[in-house]
């Protein structure tokens, strides 16, 4: 939904901002829309919903949530470590486009980044919060360090802007 509504603000309101600007937006919005598919989706809907809510497991899925920075708990000794770097190295490379696109679109420039950052990540796990407390199943798990790692992701994302952005003044004054 959120990548439908900025490819129609880059069809509509960024016409001033020039091509390069529109492609920018409707690139986020796509963007957008690929990274719904991906952390979102597929929602698995049990046959007896709304049924299979109650309290009970309302309860155990938010005890579910892991606050606890850089912890992986049983995972690690479930699953390999190769599993945990995966998860991790995923979580990053999701979210540097859009550290990238925003610092493009100046949308995210100085301690916007930041907050930007923290927003993403918070922005995604709280809509697989939302998700799993409202459909009672989720497919994925909801977890500080997703927030954090999707954050430097963002961070990094802005940083690679920043250095592509220098190549490219350097280039044009060397002309």
């Amino acid at each position: 939904m959120t990548g439908l509504l900025v490819l129609a603000l880059a069809v509509t309101r960024f016409r001033e901002g020039g091509r390069a600007c529109q492609i920018g937006w409707t690139l986020l919005g796509f963007y957008l829309l690929a990274v719904s598919a991906v952390v979102f989706f597929p929602l698995p809907l049990p046959e007896n919903w709304p049924a299979n809510l109650n309290w009970e497991d309302t309860i155990q899925s938010v005890k579910q949530i892991n606050l606890t920075p850089f912890y992986y708990g049983s995972m690690a000794y479930e699953t390999s470590l190769r599993t945990v770097y995966r998860d991790i190295t995923a979580n990053i490379l999701l979210t540097i486009p859009f550290g990238f696109g925003g610092r493009f679109l100046k949308f995210l420039g100085g301690r916007r980044l930041i907050l930007g950052a923290l927003g993403a990540g918070l922005t995604l796990e709280g809509i697989q919060l939302l998700l799993k407390l409202i459909l009672g199943v989720s497919l994925h798990s909801v977890d500080i360090n997703d927030v954090l790692f999707n954050a430097l992701g963002v961070m990094t994302g802005g940083g690679l802007y920043r250095v592509a952005e220098g190549i490219f003044h350097r280039v044009r004054e060397g002309d």
